[in-house]
């Protein structure tokens, strides 16, 4: 295929079949083939041949492999240190190759591997054993008999494999064998590789029966039965019962026997609509091989031309379980919304023209040969890829859909779909409803993916060459696209066949008149706040929070006018040059108002002040925080004594709030900040503040979270296009909760959708249950104007 390259500039990549899954460059375009390789993967039972299963490798032996697949990783994996340093790879390469002290069987050192591979934390590398050990062990009854769904935390059972029809579906199950679901995810998840680590695409994985099976079977030995413990569907009572494994190689049969719908042929992509509103379904970015079916971008361009004539305002577009196909067929779906030409991917690089780990896989020598004609040596010493059809400046297609986008999303949604929907948040063309997606934000690392083979032990693994980088920024390295609307359906929704992901994005788009009114609906904690578990976190909050005042820089502004305010800066610990990162800015009490530049991140103020820069919210979400100042109100407020403070007629900005918005402004402009990005919050004086704020510049940010803040009903109308997040305990003495409520009440009836959390028993405090939520970070980072 590196030929079809040379000749006709990717002329061969339109006619390319999807399912040609040989590690050529044929994944160039068509992504990771993840779907054929699922479909494969159920679909193809395993030869039978002799296997030894005891049979062990010499410790020599496998200290080879092992260093062979070090020296394979670090000559041509594109990815090898995108998520984790080399050092630290290196290092766990070093501490399994200590511990091979012993001989080893096949599936020992299949074990220890996959950590290892999972490591990279990229969802197109994997290892598998050889054809004869995979055999044997899809031939043994390994598997346990149900399909598994994990929701919020909890087990279920789904899909009843067993021999036993009486177990009913939505049970959940605790433990398998005396061990709680809770000691055994944590020990299978490191096993599993996905993009930047994203948890959603290792549990989508392992709900598949043969998956969790295999698994289960080389981490806990091959019991050939389960003694389970679950609690029936709708039961408070716990039961217990053991079932016999089956064969891996038996579960599609199974499954197809019983559950005769799963074996239902759905097409690739279709279009519905739904009222004023059409779906868009795409299960792979791929041809429907389906007699009769129109070719991808021919049925794309008619289902975009019949929105064009029916003048349809609203358009969901499925992606769920979407693990991706050719790159040019996602980048042709983003084409189809956007308003103006733009840049797909950044970079596609490759380390070398010529690969010695080649000699270890069955890539044909004339692909070999054609290698270093279609690639280019660059700045930094790698390679750049010269053709690719989504390289360089693309223009977008007509007809253009101008209406609302909601995108639903999973785990599963991988690869090429991850690189479009890229591209869709980073242009702010939808709104994105369902779970994390499963691949990494800035690209994926697949393109030409060479499977070598271990000279001893013959165990297999994927090693991908290309280096794709998106053209987009400012957003969490680490992270899949966090949805705007979170939605995790129940079991009960499963059970009855319901979709609340589709139902949500549907109630979304038609009751908004724009994408910036979404607000999710996080999960705060369930414990009341007075008890033992709050009260723990807040403690231990209390403990670690007030050292990390001293890692924010003290500054003072002075405008031209000779006005001054004194602010306290924080920095992210290795910014990335030419990346930028979200701002978030704190508003203090009215106890801590001063011009001494401390005060602002003491006491109460460690709170909304330093959440955002705790070691472990920096890792996932790195940020700058300011904390300004003020020794007046952030509002115009007027103080009598005896007497609630009453707001300012009229909509003057505040002397407080007009600084603040001053120093913003100045670290917009000086530092590498996103203003897609920037957030506002603040506690009591600092609330109203926000509220203040976010009413007199309309559009600014993100995001908003004030705590126990007056504020003016005179702007109800000037928060209906921003997420906002409001905190208020019911027995605050100093902000009424009954004014909150009705405050609450005047955003919905203007058309905005907050959100709103109360706190029983809680009085002014609030700030300490608010700050302490760890839904409130998500929730906040994943909003972008």
């Amino acid at each position: 295929m590196f030929a079809a390259f040379a000749i006709s500039l990717w002329a061969a990549l339109s006619s390319a079949p999807t399912s040609n899954v040989r590690p050529s460059l044929s994944h160039f375009y068509s992504g990771s083939a993840e779907a054929i390789n699922r479909l494969q993967s159920q679909e193809t039972k395993p030869p039978q041949v002799p296997y030894d299963a005891q049979k062990t490798y010499p410790v020599e032996a496998l200290k080879e492999d092992l260093k062979l697949l070090w020296d394979m990783l670090d000559e041509g994996h594109g990815g090898f240190d995108r998520y984790t340093p080399k050092s630290a790879f290196k290092k766990s390469f070093d501490d399994a190759m200590a511990e091979l002290t012993a001989p080893m069987t096949e599936l020992d050192f299949y074990l220890k591997l996959l950590p290892l591979i999972a490591e990279i934390k990229d969802g197109h590398t994997r290892a598998q054993l050889s054809p004869p050990a995979g055999a044997f062990l899809d031939h043994e009854p390994v598997v346990l008999p149900f399909g598994l769904r994990f929701l919020e935390g909890k087990t279920y059972l789904f899909r009843n494999l067993s021999s036993d029809p009486h177990i009913k579906e939505g049970a959940e199950l605790l433990s398998i064998n005396g061990m709680t679901m809770a000691e055994i995810l944590p020990k299978l998840l490191p096993l599993i590789p996905s993009d930047a680590g994203i948890r959603t695409r290792k549990l989508r994985q392992l709900e598949f029966p043969a998956a969790f099976g295999r698994l289960f079977a080389l981490r806990f030995g091959r019991p050939g039965s389960f003694r389970l413990s679950f609690r029936p569907f709708q039961s408070d009572a716990i039961k217990e019962l053991s079932v016999p494994g089956i064969r891996g190689e038996d579960v599609v049969k199974i499954l197809f026997e019983r559950y005769p719908d799963a074996a239902l042929r759905r097409p690739l992509y279709e279009l519905s609509f739904r009222g004023t509103t059409a779906v868009l379904t795409i299960r792979d970015f791929g041809d429907d091989p389906e007699k009769g079916s129109r070719p991808y971008p021919e049925f794309l361009k008619n289902a975009f031309r019949a929105l064009e004539e029916k003048e349809i305002p609203n358009l969901i577009i499925d992606l769920r379980d979407n693990g991706g196909g050719r790159d040019a067929y996602g980048k042709l779906l983003f084409a189809y919304v956007m308003d103006q030409p733009f840049m797909y991917y950044r970079a596609l690089e490759t380390k070398k023209d010529r690969y010695d780990l080649f000699r270890f896989t069955d890539v044909p020598a004339k692909e070999v040969e054609e290698l270093p004609k279609v690639v280019r040596k660059n700045a930094r010493g790698w390679f750049d890829v010269l053709i690719h059809p989504n390289l360089g400046l693309q223009q977008p297609q007509s007809p253009r859909f101008t209406g609302k986008v909601a995108i639903l999303l999973n785990g599963s949604s991988f690869s090429a779909t991850g690189e479009s929907t890229s591209l869709f948040h980073y242009h702010k063309k939808a709104v994105f409803f369902g779970e994390e997606c499963g691949s990494g934000y800035y690209g994926n690392t697949s393109g030409f993916m060479a499977m070598a083979t271990l000279p001893n032990t013959k165990i297999q693994v994927r090693i991908p060459l290309i280096l794709y980088t998106m053209a987009v920024d400012g957003y969490p390295k680490d992270r899949g696209i966090v949805p705007d609307v979170p939605v995790t359906p129940t079991i009960e929704d499963l059970l009855a066949g319901r979709d609340p992901v589709m139902d949500r994005a549907l109630e979304f788009l038609e009751k908004t008149s724009g994408i910036q009114s979404v607000a999710a609906k996080p999960a705060i904690l369930p414990f009341p706040p007075q008890s033992k578990e709050r009260t723990a976190l807040i403690d231990e909050y209390m403990k670690k929070a007030p050292a990390l005042a001293d890692r924010f820089a003290p500054f003072v502004y002075k405008n031209p006018n000779g006005e001054a305010m004194p602010y306290r800066l924080f920095t992210p610990d290795g910014a990335v040059a030419g990346q930028k990162y979200p701002l978030v800015v704190f508003l203090h009490g009215a106890g801590w108002s001063g011009t001494d530049n401390v005060k602002q991140l003491q006491g109460a103020n460690i709170f909304g002040g330093l959440a955002w820069t705790l070691p472990e919210n920096q890792r996932r979400h790195p940020c700058f925080v300011v904390a300004p100042q003020s020794n007046v109100n952030w509002p115009c407020v007027i103080i009598q004594e005896g007497k609630r403070p009453e707001l300012c007629p009229g909509q003057r900005l505040g002397e407080g709030a007009r600084l603040a918005f001053e120093i913003i402004d100045k670290l917009v402009a000086e530092l590498p900040v996103d203003p897609s990005r920037i957030y506002v919050t603040g506690h009591s004086m600092g609330g109203a503040g926000v509220w203040h704020m976010i009413a007199r510049r309309p559009g600014f940010f993100a995001a908003a979270v004030p705590i126990c803040g007056l504020p003016d009903f005179a702007d109800a109308r000037a928060m209906t296009s921003i997420p906002i997040w409001n905190f208020i305990g019911d027995l605050d003495p100093i902000e009424p909760v009954e004014r909150q409520r009705r405050w609450i009440g005047e955003i919905v009836k203007a058309g905005g959708d907050p959100i709103y959390t109360e706190y029983a028993g809680v009085e002014h405090d609030s700030f300490m249950w608010a700050y302490t939520e760890p839904a409130l970070v998500e929730w906040l980072f994943a909003r972008q104007r």
